[in-house]
C-alpha cells in the first residue's frame, strides 16, 4: 500500500461556550432573559446596565445656534419683512393644544400615558353613594362607613366605632341612625359589602337573593345559626338539627358555597399591564423584515470604573 499525502477542505462546527451560551439563551422566553440578566447583574459587579444617552450635550448647541441667529436678524438690513407679524393673541390662548395621535411628529405617544386607572372598591362604592339619595347628615354617616371597609369588603372599624367617631360632628346622633344607614349601604354592589364577619357576609348575600330560590331558607338558617358545624364538615348533626335529607342538606351547603366570601375582590382590579412584543415585523421595500424589541432586555456594559483599572495594572 503506498502512502501519499492529500490536501482536504472541509468545515467543522465546533461547540465553543460562545455558541452554548447563544444557543441557550435563544431558547428563553422574555421572561426567562429578563432574570437571567438580573442574575448576572447581581452576581457580577463588573456588569452594569447602559443608560439611554440623554440630549443635553446637544441642547447648548441649540440653543447657541439660536442665539446666533437672532443676532444675525437684529444686525441684517431692517427693510426685510419678516413672514409672521406680531400679534396681540396667539391660536394657544383660544384652542386647546391637541395631541396627534395619528401624526408624524416625530414623537410616539405612549400607550402607558393613556393607561386607565385602576378601579378600587372604595371609589366603586362611593360612586353609588353619589347616585343613592341620603339627606346630609346620613351622606356623611354612609361615607365613614365606606372608609371602614377593607379591600375583601368587610368592616374594618365595628358600628360602635364609627358611630363615637361621629358624636364629635353630631353629638344627637344615635346608634340606630348609624345602623340604618349601614343597611343601605350593604344593598351597594356588590352583594354582601360592609359586613362584619364571613357569617354575616354569607347572610348578606343569601337575603338578597329571590325568596323563591330553592333551599334559601335552609342555607339561611345554616349560616346564621350551624355554620361552625358546616365547617367541620358534620354533615349527621347538621341534618338531625335541621330536619332535613341528606340531598336537602347538599343542595342547601351548595347554594353557600355558590356565594362569594370576599365580595371586595370582585371589584379590586390590577393596573391594566399590556403585552411587550418580542419582535416587530415590518414591511419595507415590498419585503417583510423582522426586528428583535430592543426594549425587552436591557443593554449590558463593562463599568467603566473598574475596566479603567484593569487597563491601568497592565
Amino acid at each position: 500500500m503506498k502512502q501519499s499525502l492529500h490536501l482536504r477542505q472541509g468545515m467543522q462546527l465546533s461547540m465553543t461556550p460562545q455558541l452554548q451560551q447563544a444557543i441557550k439563551l435563544l431558547q428563553m422566553s422574555t421572561l426567562d432573559l429578563q432574570q437571567e440578566i438580573q442574575q448576572a447583574l447581581e452576581s457580577n459587579m463588573m456588569l452594569e446596565v447602559e443608560e439611554e444617552s440623554s440630549h443635553s450635550a446637544s441642547e447648548p448647541a441649540l440653543e447657541h445656534k439660536s442665539e446666533h441667529s437672532d443676532s444675525m436678524t437684529s444686525e441684517g438690513s431692517q427693510t426685510d419683512i419678516p413672514d409672521e407679524l406680531p400679534v396681540d393673541s396667539s391660536w394657544d390662548d383660544i384652542y386647546e393644544s391637541v395631541v396627534e395621535l395619528g401624526g408624524n411628529n416625530g414623537e410616539a405617544v405612549e400607550f402607558e400615558a393613556q393607561r386607565s386607572q385602576a378601579t378600587t372598591l372604595q371609589d366603586h362604592l362611593l360612586w353609588q353613594l353619589e347616585l343613592t339619595p341620603f339627606t346630609d347628615r346620613d351622606y356623611e354617616v354612609a361615607l365613614a362607613i365606606i372608609d371602614s371597609i377593607n379591600a375583601d369588603g368587610y368592616l374594618s372599624t365595628s358600628i360602635e366605632d364609627i358611630h363615637l367617631s361621629l358624636q364629635s360632628q353630631f353629638e344627637d346622633l344615635e346608634l340606630d341612625e348609624v345602623l340604618a344607614v349601614l343597611h343601605r349601604v350593604q344593598y351597594f354592589d356588590p352583594v354582601g359589602v360592609g359586613a362584619a364577619d364571613l357569617k354575616d357576609c354569607l347572610r348578606l348575600q343569601l337575603q338578597q337573593m329571590p325568596e323563591l330560590t330553592p333551599h334559601r331558607s335552609e342555607a339561611l338558617q345554616i349560616v346564621s345559626e350551624y355554620l361552625d358545624l358546616l365547617a367541620t364538615h358534620e354533615q349527621s348533626k347538621l341534618m338531625r338539627k335541621l330536619g332535613l335529607t341528606e340531598r336537602q342538606l347538599t343542595a342547601a351547603v351548595n347554594l353557600i358555597r355558590s356565594l362569594e366570601p370576599k365580595p371586595g375582590s370582585k371589584i379590586q382590579q390590577q393596573e391594566p399591564e399590556y403585552v411587550i412584543p418580542d419582535v416587530y415585523v415590518v414591511k419595507q421595500n415590498e419585503r417583510w423584515q423582522v426586528h428583535l424589541n430592543p426594549e425587552i432586555a436591557p443593554k449590558l456594559r463593562i463599568n467603566p470604573f473598574y475596566s479603567a483599572m484593569i487597563k491601568t495594572r497592565r
